[in-house]
């Protein structure tokens, strides 16, 4: 049954709440029912970023769709075994942030501590940006981005060290710790980023998606090796590292320049992807958004495979084992028992009509077991419905903020009671009408890009750029080179030439249609070289380097080509080098288009089709070639 409250009265002021209700009593030791504590730590990974169904401070993106929550539901429908659970996991947090602020609020009663960290350590945000993001995204700034990220992993892992052994000082030893590790960045397919739309080779393109992906493999690893050690000391609360999360998202990860239609993980100016069911059939469905701190976090769907994962492997660990036999083995009615402790999850933000389940499974019996449920949905001090099940439904025909509360009662007529706060708005988040950037949307975070006071999800230029850098090419999973910058790059910006290569031409000035004798020295000998003009990229010759390192082609200028500066290029697998040119327009009679024979090297192949060079059409922030439905709220 879903109860439908309506207010008529003044809302009760709100209690802020992190997670779990406030006790109002505590179990004695004995005869009472033991409670399972799961405390949650970390990074957005943790949290719950590009989830939804946010609670708490906007900006820690805590989520009750987080793989940690969905765990702690997990083990709390085992039998006899309440579980509390709450999370301190924020979005953004480095190591620095778990040590001083997280990892201090972790009681020292605490049997389970579960959490994902280092990534921004090493920079994730600017490593998405750097190397997949449109309008950002660069050889040289992704190759930069991952080698200073590389360079980073060691002081991470010191750092995550200094985390196991203070959680160890302060917890029992039979608690333990999980850390899970990263899915990767991106599919194992290829993509190759280009700086210079003439040259895709060396250190002018960079392949993105395997050196991400070795990155994220080399911290995984190294994550491995610091449990091992941690684990090494005597009469420290274990820890377990899920190393295996790459391989459970295998084929489930973002797809950089296109889109992966099996993806667990948000891709750009995504939310909340979802598929189902999951694996390799059905297509996955997302809500739009432009908050960027969603983009590259697993979905919903990503978080229950996380959390389904942890059940299948891990299952009930020895503390939960433990509390869970001395549960079942207390007497049902013992004399002088101490009252119970009431539990009730939450906060919750809901839209008006949403049904939110409480749950108070996390109630103990000081004594004996908990015997009924009483429910005040409205926070009027009257109890609205008695379940014999720690579970009640509710939904809110009006905009609400209200304390709910449980009061349970054990076998001996003790009873106990706390509240949790609930929020109901008509958009589904927590600011105020008066204050919300995009009122008439769900926006949990009002994150506002370009400052202009309108929400990015409900902006329609939210301030991402709308194409790439001029000369921004790559290489996509079909092998075939992309064209995605929006106009040529300025002829005066061009690679600088190899150390001890020149190309001298025949004249510096040439008519549209009119041929040109290419020198090029200083090449290794027998590489294959293409002869090219530029700012539209043309290839106009393909030949092979002498045996001292030299070429000369006399090429055709396109009779269409565009008057003004250009440049023609000398590229071959290591070495590059070039020379200005000045085109005038031809006459009508100026000559074909097609290729000459060179002079120097072995008979010409015919050039690389222009076509290769497909240009990203309409707004560049939707991807290239990008088919999905879209998912409505």
């Amino acid at each position: 049954m879903v109860r439908t409250v309506t207010f008529v009265a003044a809302f009760v002021a709100a209690t802020a709440l992190v997670s779990g209700g406030a006790l109002s009593a505590s179990a004695a030791e004995g005869d009472a029912q033991e409670v399972y504590h799961v405390v949650q730590m970390g990074d957005s990974y943790s949290a719950g970023n590009g989830a939804g169904d946010y609670y708490g401070d906007p900006a820690a993106y805590r989520s009750h769709r987080s793989w940690a929550n969905l765990y702690a539901d997990w083990l709390a429908d085992q039998p006899n075994l309440p579980v509390q659970y709450v999370s301190y996991a924020h979005s953004g947090a480095e190591t620095s942030d778990i040590l001083s602020t997280q990892l201090p609020q972790v009681s020292a009663d605490t049997d389970l501590v579960m959490f994902t960290i280092g990534g921004n350590d090493v920079g994730f945000a600017t490593i998405v940006e750097d190397c997949f993001l449109v309008g950002y995204r660069s050889a040289d700034g992704c190759r930069t981005s991952v080698d200073t990220a590389v360079a980073d992993l060691p002081a991470v892992a010191t750092a995550t060290r200094q985390i196991l052994d203070e959680l160890a000082a302060k917890l029992s030893p039979d608690a333990q710790i999980v850390i899970l590790g990263y899915p990767l960045l991106s599919t194992d397919t290829p993509y190759i980023l280009c700086d210079y739309h003439v040259i895709c080779w060396g250190s002018y393109e960079y392949d993105a998606a395997a050196n991400v992906r070795q990155l994220g493999l080399q911290a995984n690893a190294l994550q491995d090796t610091v449990v091992a050690q941690y684990n090494a000391q005597p009469g420290v609360p274990q820890a377990i590292h899920v190393t295996d999360i790459h391989d459970l998202f295998a084929g489930h990860e973002p797809a950089p320049g296109t889109s992966n239609d099996y993806r667990w993980v948000d891709e750009f100016l995504e939310t909340e992807t979802v598929q189902d069911p999951p694996g390799f059939v059905a297509q996955t469905d997302y809500s739009y958004s432009a908050d960027k701190f969603t983009f590259w976090h697993p979905g919903i769907t990503g978080h229950a495979q996380e959390a389904q994962h942890l059940a299948a492997q891990l299952g009930l660990l020895p503390r939960a084992l433990a509390i869970q036999a001395a549960n079942a083995g207390a007497p049902e009615n013992p004399a002088g028992a101490t009252p119970p402790t009431a539990w009730l999850a939450g906060p919750y933000v809901r839209t008006i009509g949403d049904s939110i389940e409480f749950d108070a499974r996390g109630s103990a019996a000081g004594g004996g077991r908990i015997t009924q449920y009483e429910w005040d949905f409205d926070g009027d001090g009257v109890f609205d419905e008695t379940t014999a099940a720690p579970h009640a439904t509710a939904a809110y025909s009006g905009p609400a903020e209200v304390d709910v509360a449980v009061r349970v009662t054990q076998t001996d007529g003790q009873s106990a009671t706390t509240t949790t706060e609930v929020h109901i708005s008509s958009d589904g988040d927590s600011t105020p009408e008066e204050l919300d950037n995009c009122p008439a949307i769900y926006n949990y975070s009002q994150t506002d890009l370009d400052g202009d006071g309108t929400g990015d999800d409900c902006d329609d230029s939210p301030g991402h750029p709308t194409g790439d850098a001029a000369s921004l090419y790559f290489h996509g999973p079909d092998g075939v080179l992309q064209r995605v910058g929006v106009d040529p790059a300025d002829v005066n910006v061009v690679p600088a030439d190899s150390e001890g290569t020149s190309v001298t031409l025949g004249a510096g000035t040439l008519t549209a249609g009119q041929t040109v004798t290419v020198t090029a020295s200083g090449f290794v000998p027998g590489d294959t070289a293409d002869v090219w003009i530029a700012s539209d990229p043309i290839v106009l010759e393909t030949s092979t380097i002498s045996d001292a390192g030299t070429l000369t082609a006399t090429v055709q200028v396109p009779a269409d080509i565009e008057p003004g500066a250009h440049r023609i290029y000398v590229t071959a697998p290591a070495t590059v080098a070039s020379a200005p040119v000045t085109i005038t327009a031809g006459g009508a009679d100026s000559g074909s288009t097609g290729q000459l024979a060179a002079s120097g090297g072995q008979a010409p192949i015919w050039p690389m089709a222009v076509g290769l060079l497909a240009v990203c059409a309409g707004l560049a922030l939707a991807w290239i070639g990008r088919v999905r439905r879209v998912r409505r709220r």
